[in-house]
């Protein structure tokens, strides 16, 4: 049912669904989850089969979860960690920073500063605009990174690379860790694009 202010879910073996507006939900162990959420402070964790959110203001953190993701937002504070599944993201005049995708990851936003941290090689793509967009590789990852910036900056001197310029793009493109790896695609517009290696600068002999 719909509710409000301070709400706590726990063990739920098959679907929570509703709407949740002005306050916190606490959400620990779910079968899946399907919610819209109005400034709202809200948590997940332990969901096994999946979520779908609609989520206008506030916050949301889904923690050690599984099965499909899909989260529309606007103006609202996003964190995924450690989650097991597909994962959509959309929306804009947000924040969303996803760390340890086991599986696919797609972000497609505006106007919304993203931030991934990768342990493992997995496909990502996140779009953006007017904010900056990051991506850091924790360990040494075979991926290959697909980076355009319009009317910005791609960055990314952890690696010893640099970007060619061409007119208002700025756009790299390089394997690291050889050829093969899983594609990590980055589209920004009005906004830079810096790829970091949190085990510290490397030299590329292959800089290109």
């Amino acid at each position: 049912d719909n509710g409000s202010g301070e709400v706590s879910v726990s063990d739920i073996a098959g679907a929570l669904t509703g709407l949740h507006k002005n306050g916190t939900l606490r959400v620990r162990g779910a079968g899946s989850v399907k919610l819209t959420l109005q400034r709202s402070r809200a948590s997940f964790e332990r969901i096994e089969r999946g979520a779908t959110l609609d989520m206008r203001d506030g916050e949301c953190h889904l923690t050690d979860s599984k099965g499909p993701v899909e989260i529309d937002e606007a103006r609202a504070e996003v964190t995924l960690a450690n989650h097991n599944g597909p994962v959509r993201i959309g929306g804009n005049d947000g924040r969303i920073t996803v760390t340890n995708p086991l599986t696919e990851t797609k972000v497609d936003a505006r106007r919304a500063e993203v931030e991934a941290r990768l342990l493992q090689a997995v496909p990502l793509t996140l779009l953006t605009t007017d904010d900056p967009l990051r991506v850091v590789l924790d360990g040494p990852l075979h991926v290959t990174i697909d980076a355009v910036a319009t009317m910005g900056r791609v960055q990314a001197t952890d690696f010893d690379l640099s970007p060619e310029n061409v007119e208002h793009d700025s756009h790299l493109s390089h394997a690291i860790g050889g050829r093969g790896g899983a594609r990590v695609s980055l589209r920004n517009l009005r906004g830079d694009i810096v790829i970091k290696n949190l085990r510290g600068p490397v030299v590329n002999p292959n800089r290109k």
